[in-house]
């Protein structure tokens, strides 16, 4: 039952006390996880000799006492740096973390971004080769018919040159330039005399009807 309650320091220590010396005062002190016997005092001992022993547990007490509240603080502050330190690591991770996604995701998206570009590109190229193909015979200049000439610029300031026939459709001309990469969705052709946005005529109509004969100089320009 003593080692049960007291452990097996304060047994062993009743064990070799003689049995003359009974009946036994053990002043026991628990430190920390264990106890400890700080007197046995005998049965024969005086009032005087026990209360200056008491008083002696007593000091040996209280000076255990304010140790063992120093260590618990100590402890404790201890832990609290270790908690402060172990919110600090993972609020640094979860930033890292979220930086990391974001940058994941701004990759993903200047991905997809540069996709579509890529795909967008791959139809314009598309449609300017078809157009391109589509485009009649430039006549020649020994034409015996009537051939409208003209001159577009850009608006980088080249000049490109083409023949069209007089009654070649106006949108022969837009697809010619669309060819050359300034899809009239896009760009703007304007006239200088009389000045007019082409763009706007009739493109069924004929040169010779648009008075685009038998040459004009037409300048390109995007639209807003």
């Amino acid at each position: 039952m003593c080692t049960r309650h007291f452990g097996s320091v304060v047994a062993q220590t009743i064990r070799t006390q003689k049995t003359d010396q009974f009946p036994l005062f053990l002043i026991i002190m628990g430190k920390r996880s264990s106890n400890e016997v700080l007197n046995v005092i005998q049965g024969n001992t005086t009032v005087d000799e026990l209360m200056m022993r008491l008083m002696a547990a007593m000091e040996i007490f209280s000076a255990q006492q304010q140790e063992d509240i120093k260590d618990e603080d100590e402890r404790e502050a201890r832990e609290n740096v270790k908690r402060e330190q172990d919110e600090a690591y993972r609020i640094s991770l979860e930033a890292d973390r979220a930086k990391r996604e974001a940058q994941e995701r701004e990759i993903a998206e200047q991905f997809r971004l540069e996709q579509i570009r890529k795909e967008q590109e791959e139809e314009r190229e598309a449609i300017r080769l078809s157009l391109e193909q589509s485009l009649p015979p430039e006549p020649k200049q020994e034409s015996t018919e009537s051939v409208s000439k003209l001159r577009i610029r850009t608006p980088s300031g080249e000049f490109f040159e083409r023949r069209f026939l007089a009654s070649s459709k106006l949108q022969v001309v837009f697809d010619f330039v669309a060819s050359k990469g300034y899809p009239w969705e896009e760009f703007k052709l304007l006239g200088t005399f009389p000045r007019r946005d082409v763009t706007q005529l009739d493109p069924n109509k004929s040169l010779l009807e648009l008075k685009l004969y038998p040459q004009e100089t037409l300048f390109l320009e995007a639209k807003e």
